[in-house]
């Protein structure tokens, strides 16, 4: 019997799945794969081809099709644009050890009791629209007591019960996964339990989590197109997935779901594939239906110049902003490129002032990135930093 006539004989109604539920997930990501489905499709392809070993899900999520492929023993290799599911996903498929687990979670509890009063409020953009006063520093003392822990797989647990307590108690709607702040009174009825609820939800998934897997896990966290085109050939045996679809009735707005737990978690333990990524609200939805981070884009779209190849030579370039333009100075500034001295003219030229390591797309067409301090020429200066990531 093939693969199709074999999944043919199940009833219709049985990919239903209408009662399962996930009751309880360590965090509420949106628009999971149904378990058992994905469970029941693999074992099925597995009992036709018992040579499969490898499954890639190349927009993997929290990790469903993984994490199900685990349990059958194949070995696992998986991509994401969110470093919020590439987080979970890790956390799904290599658990916390047993010999250090209640040790760690017995050493955070005590973190919290003597922090609770001694940590500087974090802070990011707009923080105090998204969580009250008194719940920023209940999460500061949160974030402080798991950036101590030095064990690495208890750490990551730790961020996952984090990002579940950060959207549990912002100021976002439930209702969508869209950023939509709540009404005022509510906001003002919200009562600081953050800690507790912090170790109740580590005491409660904790157990679900001791393994030591002895299957492969690949995960990575980026643009699927070009981790695909670096994969050796014949590496997988097996792809199953479901792609973001693209349009705007039915793609799920992931970005925007994970970027409060996202912008509070230690960056060293995030797989952050673009430095800008966490810049915007959308820029993880945008980046997932294949647009570009807007602020490289105007950084080397908008500034135009003559400069030898070796980096040297004149840049006092013209920068016409008319139009729809004008507004992408700011984007430019950010982005480490200043002008300034500027006047009107034909187009607008001026001292240019460029950070080192800056990308710049020069006039006739080709792009060159700049050490200090070897830029050097009429009118211009470098502001000395680390070179920017290509």
């Amino acid at each position: 019997m093939t693969l199709a006539e074999k999944l043919s004989t199940y009833d219709e109604k049985y990919w239903d799945f209408s009662e399962y539920r996930n009751d309880a997930p360590l965090v509420r990501y949106p628009a999971v794969m149904v378990a058992p489905m994905q469970a029941c499709i693999l074992k099925e392809i597995i009992n036709a081809d018992p040579t499969i070993s490898t499954v890639l899900d190349p927009f993997c999520g929290s990790g469903t099709v993984l994490c199900e492929g685990q349990k059958l023993g194949l070995n696992v290799m998986g991509f994401d644009i969110n470093p919020l599911a590439v987080l979970i996903a890790t956390v799904q498929l290599e658990g916390i050890p047993e010999d250090c687990a209640v040790r760690s979670i017995n050493a955070i509890n005590t973190r919290l009791t003597m922090l609770n009063g001694n940590v500087k409020s974090y802070a990011f953009k707009n923080i105090n629209k998204w969580f009250n006063d008194d719940i920023i520093v209940s999460l500061s003392v949160i974030r402080q007591a798991i950036i101590e822990e030095t064990n690495e797989r208890m750490r990551r647990f730790f961020w996952c019960c984090f990002a579940e307590t950060v959207k549990k108690f912002s100021n976002t709607r439930t209702s969508t996964f869209k950023l939509h702040i709540k009404e005022q009174s509510k906001i003002e009825a919200t009562v600081d339990d953050t800690i507790t609820f912090f170790k109740e939800h580590i005491q409660n998934n904790y157990l679900k989590y001791v393994k030591d897997s002895t299957s492969s896990i690949c995960i990575k966290c980026g643009d699927s197109k070009e981790h695909l085109a670096a994969m050796v050939a014949d590496s997988v045996d097996l792809i199953c997935t479901s792609p973001p679809y693209g349009d705007n009735h039915t793609t799920v707005t992931y970005g925007q779901f994970s970027i409060l737990p996202l912008l509070w978690i230690d960056k060293k333990d995030l797989h952050i594939w673009d430095d800008t990524i966490l810049e915007t609200f959308t820029a993880i939805d945008s980046a997932s239906l294949g647009g570009r981070v807007k602020r490289s884009r105007s950084a080397s779209q908008a500034l135009s110049g003559r400069c030898g190849p070796d980096g040297r030579g004149l840049l006092r370039g013209s920068w016409r902003p008319g139009g729809r333009n004008r507004r992408s100075y700011s984007r430019l500034y950010r982005a480490g490129v200043a002008a300034s001295g500027l006047r009107r003219g034909g187009g607008w030229s001026g001292r240019l002032r460029i950070r080192a390591g800056a990308r710049v797309q020069a006039r006739g067409g080709s792009a060159w990135r700049f050490p200090a301090p070897f830029l050097k020429g009429p009118g211009c200066s470098v502001t000395p930093s680390s070179p920017a990531r290509t």
